[in-house]
């Protein structure tokens, strides 16, 4: 079989990436041709495992990558570049799957019309969430409006899946509820024959050992770009202070593992709060930070999937989360496997915090029953799901 992955940057940069070469890696040792399209290269020096059968080629002369701030539709002549040279690639390798990650639909219009390939868009973020927060005047116009605002978010997000659904043959959610939440607003008919929904996988393959997992710190984690507007670390550095206020807290300490636009604003708000037990650590490979780790945060405003929440429960480490997007309840169960805390209340997240440092047997038991659900998300099990759909879809006319 042979399988061609759409991406704007390589080899990583977000989960977006990741994800795709987990997948890719996986594939490649099923015996399946895996080539990779994509307009940007990332310079890191720290890259995860890539199989060297997987094909990666750049397409030169494409100025759109992820922190390209034109519209894809304005420029005519990337366009034209992807199309010429997208269509002759799967034409020339017979690609029987294209697997869009991240290519904006404008880039991928002519494909399913002038191939024979089969074609997958795969929404890699939640399907609707209106962020109403902030302090700017376009937030106070949003909340102002709020129900104008909310319709009119909810017209976009139904809008962009249907004008895609023409151009491929699956739409493929990260969740169930995602798609539920599709069909509900869109009243959309053909869910059985153009929709599906598949997680994203485990990028790591050790679970944590039991020497590791008892030698671990009293630490607290955070993993993720700096991004502000999606992020909203700046809650957990808010809710942080009133963990470190508390004797309880006592010997623990945060760590804050990634890097971005926002990550000096971050530093000064935590110099601003007098925070002395948070350190930031820039761009790591996680692992390592996770084998040590107890506890995660999550404050996030907007999630496709919360792969880092997978990755904390299985090296054992307990995540909090604030209840902002639906398929993290595809993988915490409150109280069971982790903490789910109402959104945007920072108190009772830093009260979760704190409840699970002064109770060590309650933290070991989350951790323990987190080692054992995350395992529904392993590779296996994920390639497993994209296997019987694509065998199907080669198999009928959808």
């Amino acid at each position: 079989m042979n399988i061609l992955f759409l991406l704007r940057l390589y080899p990583v940069y977000g989960g977006g990436e990741t994800v795709t070469l987990c997948l890719a890696n996986e594939m490649v040792k099923r015996g399946w041709n895996v080539s990779i399209l994509y307009f940007k290269e990332n310079t890191r020096k720290q890259f995860p495992f890539i199989d060297p059968r997987i094909k990666a080629i750049k397409i030169e002369g494409v100025n759109y990558g992820e922190f390209s701030t034109e519209k894809a539709h304005k420029l005519k002549n990337e366009r034209e570049i992807v199309h010429t040279y997208a269509v002759q690639y799967i034409r020339d390798n017979k690609i029987d799957i294209v697997m869009n990650q991240w290519w904006p639909l404008c880039f991928i219009d002519r494909l399913k019309k002038e191939t024979d390939s089969k074609i997958i868009k795969v929404h890699h973020t939640a399907f609707y969430i209106p962020i109403l927060d902030g302090n700017g005047i376009k937030a106070k116009i949003k909340r102002n409006l709020r129900p104008l605002y909310e319709k009119y978010k909810r017209r976009q997000a139904v809008k962009a899946v249907i004008d895609t659904l023409p151009y491929v043959d699956k739409y493929v959610f990260l969740s169930p509820s995602f798609q539920k939440q599709f069909i509900e607003f869109s009243h959309y008919t053909d869910n059985a024959s153009k929709l599906d929904s598949i997680p994203n996988p485990l990028v790591f393959d050790q679970y944590i050992t039991p020497d590791k997992y008892a030698k671990k710190e009293h630490i607290v984690l955070i993993v993720g770009r700096m991004f502000e507007s999606d992020k909203k670390i700046t809650r957990a550095l808010r809710a942080w202070r009133m963990v470190e206020e508390s004797p309880v807290s006592s010997g623990w300490k945060l760590q804050i593992v990634g890097e971005g636009p926002d990550l000096s604003g971050y530093k000064q708000l935590a110099k601003a709060l007098n925070l002395q037990r948070v350190s930031f650590e820039g761009y790591q490979q996680p692992l390592p930070y996770y084998e040590k780790a107890q506890i995660f945060l999550m404050t996030s405003a907007v999630e496709g999937f919360g792969m880092t929440l997978i990755e904390s429960q299985q090296q054992g480490v307990v995540p909090i989360v604030m209840d902002t997007f639906l398929s993290l309840h595809d993988i915490i169960t409150s109280g069971e496997n982790g903490i789910i805390t109402p959104d945007g209340d920072e108190t009772l997240f830093a009260q979760a915090i704190l409840s699970l440092m002064e109770n060590p047997k309650k933290l070991d038991a989350l951790a323990q029953q987190a080692l054992v659900t995350c395992r529904k998300f392993s590779i296996n099990n994920i390639v497993d799901l994209w296997e019987n759909l694509i065998t199907k879809m080669r198999t009928t006319n959808n």
